[in-house]
């Protein structure tokens, strides 16, 4: 029974989380000088966040409910085995991601971590590498575009200096 709501369940602790998220946001405190200049403040990026879990949230549990519909017992899920394998990649991923930020930049490194996390996920006979590296560009370069042009961060150039 549990296996068959397990998508469901996450995406309602998913909704708690936003809502507690939500509930935080509104101990932010934000100077006066500030709220009054109608700019980008400390509780906007929370709330941007606490926003996407929700719709993210949402979705998980439509995808869930579906999911429990076509529930079959007797169908082979993955093993545990796949899953641990899976875990252990992605922390040597983030960990050589984390190692080369600074030596790359975010550009490169977060174009290869996407990559490589894409593959790690993506079962064997649907990986289209093209894809990946198309979305990885894509991503990185508008990420990047936002973070330096819009919200005016500096993010570590690397070898692109």
């Amino acid at each position: 029974m549990i296996k068959k709501y397990k998508e469901v369940i996450a995406g309602i602790c998913i909704l708690l989380f936003a809502v507690i998220l939500f509930i935080g946001i509104t101990q932010i405190k934000v100077p006066k000088m500030i709220a009054a200049s109608n700019s980008v403040d400390a509780k906007f990026f929370p709330t941007i966040a606490a926003g996407a879990l929700v719709v993210l949230g949402i979705a998980i549990i439509i995808d869930g409910l579906r999911y429990a519909r076509s529930f079959d017992m007797e169908k082979k899920e993955k093993t545990p085995k796949d899953g641990v394998r899976i875990v252990l990649y992605t922390l040597v991923a983030i960990a050589a991601y984390t190692y080369f930020f600074t030596i790359l930049g975010f550009m490169i490194s977060s174009f290869l971590f996407l990559v490589a996390e894409m593959a790690i996920l993506a079962p064997k006979e649907k990986r289209n590498y093209l894809l990946f590296i198309l979305i990885s560009a894509i991503t990185s370069a508008s990420v990047y575009y936002f973070f330096t042009k819009v919200l005016y961060l500096v993010l570590p150039a690397g070898i692109l200096r």
